[in-house]
């Protein structure tokens, strides 16, 4: 694969990354997850020429993952973040081809990088809920992979709280280390996780323990939520320049169908359940279920939580929920999880300000941020700005390079124009339609307008039927277009004033 892919044009540094660097190698389980830095004016050709290869390979080898980066690209999340990963797992890759570009040293200490490790850990709980709460795998081999994919999302979950245990250059030592310092060796749930990697995912009754793993995920989160920098900022409830709001043509339908799972969840869990929200990230495909808890819940009480929640999904875990739920689960959070949401993913705070659905409970939203006006946004996330272009950027090489229908659609009818309108007004749309509109508004008159074409032509659709009816030509139609100065090209004035 080296040999093949260095042979590309516009190639500078091939990186193997994630386990295999990390010396997490289980022949049938393991990926071959590779990072290319490549340099060239014409980055669509490149992930036009890299396709080949890597469908080649990836049909033989697991080898469907793979990082892209422009070399400006990979010196900017170096200096910024970015939220993939936290940086300090980059100086565990490995460099197998080209000149090593990563930096002799990393401000691992700053805002940025912290924000990183903690976005890292609460996406990955997500994953860890998703391994605890999903119905029990019904063969041998999907027994194993369960198995090392509960271990994998612990660990990610938990390790990188604490930044001490990412110096380590491997993953199981890391977590036994985290068990000695915090005296979890003899905790059933750690015990076990240790165990079933020591037998190669191979044996471990993992639906005998996985509540528990998932519940003491939780609670060491919401205790390391005390000491995140970010947590403690105050939350504005106000976003300003709104002209107008406009929901989720999909909300309706979507909140019809929820309704009887979120109405069973509080049901059984009325006494340990605070509220429960339905937001979304503002798209028709990024809906979130949220279950806030009461605080002081003990893990064994999260563990019966997480029991509880189980049965009452099974009824409803369909391919519509998970269609429309990228989670493909309720999310369960603590109150400080839940702050901490708002604060690493703003574009769904923005979405939870004009459009949440309170299901049950309080309006923990209301409850948690303050009644002002947000202020002063294009300077106080400026580096946000660039971190969400620099990560839009990677995002489209992927769907270039794997041909992502849907994922196209998303970025034509959100992702572009939503940074557009931060980018000329300082404040984000909160869903699709309300991005359409206001990219209409303020585009130049010769632009044309591909999200309100795209969204006339497959809005309406689920994800199968835009994977079967948009047609390839879209890929080139709108290449240009995604690639506006604006928003790809002009993030490196920003650099040079860092």
């Amino acid at each position: 694969m080296k040999t093949r892919y260095s042979s590309l044009p516009g190639v500078t540094s091939i990186y193997l990354a994630h386990g295999l660097a990390l010396g997490e190698i289980y022949p049938g389980l393991s990926d071959f997850d590779l990072a290319i830095v490549f340099e060239t004016s014409k980055k669509y050709k490149f992930c036009d020429d890299l396709r080949k290869p890597w469908s080649s390979f990836k049909r033989f080898f697991p080898s469907r993952d793979m990082l892209l980066f422009t070399r400006q690209e990979f010196e900017l999340w170096q200096n910024f973040g970015g939220g993939w990963e936290p940086l300090d797992e980059l100086r565990h890759w490995k460099c197998i081809h080209g000149p090593d570009l990563r930096l002799d040293d990393y401000e691992l200490d700053s805002p940025q990088a912290e924000k990183d490790r903690f976005l890292y850990a609460l996406a990955k709980y997500h994953t860890l809920l998703s391994s605890a709460i999903k119905e029990e795998p019904d063969t041998p081999y999907l027994a194993v992979a369960a198995r090392r994919n509960l271990y994998k999302a612990f660990c990610s979950s938990v390790l990188p709280l604490d930044r001490k245990y990412l110096n380590v250059g491997n993953q199981f030592q890391r977590l036994q280390r985290w068990s000695e310092d915090n005296r979890k060796e003899n905790n059933p749930a750690v015990r076990d996780l240790i165990k079933m990697r020591k037998a190669r995912f191979h044996s471990g009754s993992i639906s005998a323990f996985r509540f528990s793993a998932c519940a003491l995920g939780y609670e060491v989160i919401d205790k390391a939520l005390e000491s995140f920098t970010c947590g403690h900022n105050s939350l504005p409830n106000g976003v300003p320049g709104y002209e107008k709001t406009i929901t989720l043509s999909n909300l309706s339908q979507v909140k019809e169908k929820i309704k009887g799972l979120a109405s069973g969840i509080a049901e059984l869990l009325e006494e340990k359940l605070e509220s429960v929200i339905l937001a979304s990230d503002g798209s028709h495909f990024g809906y979130k279920l949220l279950c806030i808890l009461r605080d002081g819940l003990s893990a064994e009480e999260v563990e019966e939580v997480l029991r509880a929640v189980h049965v009452v999904f099974r009824v409803h875990d369909n391919p519509w929920f998970n269609e429309h739920f990228p989670a493909r689960v309720p999310i369960i959070y603590s109150r400080s999880m839940f702050k901490a949401h708002l604060q690493l993913w703003p574009f769904d705070r923005n979405y939870l300000h004009s459009h949440r659905v309170i299901l049950y409970g309080r309006d923990l939203y209301r409850e948690l941020t303050e009644d002002r006006p947000a202020t002063g946004i294009r300077n106080s996330f400026a580096d946000d700005l660039l971190r969400e272009k620099i990560n839009f950027s990677r995002y489209l090489h992927q769907v270039y390079l794997e041909r992502l229908k849907p994922a196209l659609y998303h970025a034509v009818t959100l992702i572009f124009p939503r940074l557009y309108v931060l980018h000329k007004l300082g404040w984000a749309p909160s869903t699709a339609e309300e991005a359409i509109f206001y990219y209409e508004k303020i585009k130049t008159p010769e632009a044309a307008n591909y999200p309100e074409i795209f969204f006339k032509k497959y809005g309406n659709k689920n994800i199968d039927t835009i994977v079967r009816t948009m047609s390839e030509d879209e890929f080139e139609k709108v290449r240009d277009f995604l690639t506006d100065e604006l928003i790809i090209n002009n993030y490196q004035a920003k650099f040079e004033e860092g």
